[in-house]
């Protein structure tokens, strides 16, 4: 007996917008958490209490391994979420270093002998990073995944003859290690920036970096010429799923899309 062959016999159109997945980054209280409340039936996975003062469906996982808990509930329980995130990848990154330092029985993850520590917490972090990106309900349902994450500002400078000299320019970028920060943005498929308008009091998102007097402003979205979200874009879920719809013009591209 021959059996079907695993390969595709033709194109796939867009699968829509839970198909995907984000990076959210800001300075502090710009609204990062805030703004994931809009999003429709999301629940937040708050490692820093950034929900206690808003309404929102969230648990606050205190460990690594009560926060994987969370993500093992989401696959196998019954509900309703269409939306995670994680509020935020920085604590995350931290709770992970915890629970290998504990494992190992050391005080700092390059205590570890011959790099161990070093290459646990890079193929965990990996791991964690791809489930998230994956997550799908017991009913086969595709969870949106958004991770949070802190703003760094780090000035740039230029080599002149050998030596290091600053620009006067920062690289605004994810406050994460390089470590994480390379696995999880290339992970994903958009980095946006959040940021308030200073002429109209808007909250807005970056979606392609951006080069400044001042600053060069990391961000990516994935897409094809002609079919890709537009710079800036309200920072609203309303607001995302209509110009995801009108990027990538995909039938049913909003969230419920299956």
């Amino acid at each position: 007996m021959t059996k079907g062959s695993i390969l595709p016999k033709a194109a796939h159109k867009p699968k829509g917008l839970r198909h995907a997945s984000a990076i959210v980054f800001s300075r502090h209280g710009i609204g990062k958490t805030y703004l994931l409340t809009t999003f429709q039936k999301c629940l937040s996975i708050d490692l820093e209490g950034g929900t206690r003062l808003m309404e929102a469906a969230a648990v606050e996982p205190r460990t690594w391994e009560e926060l994987t808990g969370v993500l093992d509930a989401l696959e196998v329980d019954n509900h309703d979420f269409d939306t995670v995130s994680i509020d935020t990848a920085d604590r995350a990154w931290s709770m992970l270093e915890e629970a290998v330092c504990r494992e190992l029985g050391v005080s700092a993850i390059g205590d570890a002998a011959r790099g161990k520590g070093w290459a646990m917490i890079k193929a965990r972090w990996s791991r964690f990073v791809y489930r998230v990106i994956n997550l799908a309900a017991a009913d086969g349902r595709k969870i949106l995944p958004f991770f949070l994450c802190h703003e760094k500002l780090t000035p740039m400078t230029e080599r002149r003859n050998g030596t290091a000299i600053e620009t006067g320019r920062s690289l605004v970028s994810v406050n994460l290690p390089n470590t994480a920060k390379l696995i999880l943005c290339s992970a994903v498929d958009f980095v946006f920036h959040l940021y308030i308008d200073e002429e109209t009091g808007k909250r807005l998102l970056r979606t392609e970096a951006t080069d400044t007097a001042e600053f060069r402003i990391e961000a990516k979205g994935r897409g094809a010429p002609g079919c890709s979200l537009p710079p800036v874009i309200h920072a609203h879920f309303g607001a995302l799923c209509a110009e995801f719809n009108r990027a990538f013009n995909s039938e049913g591209a909003n969230q419920n899309a299956e």
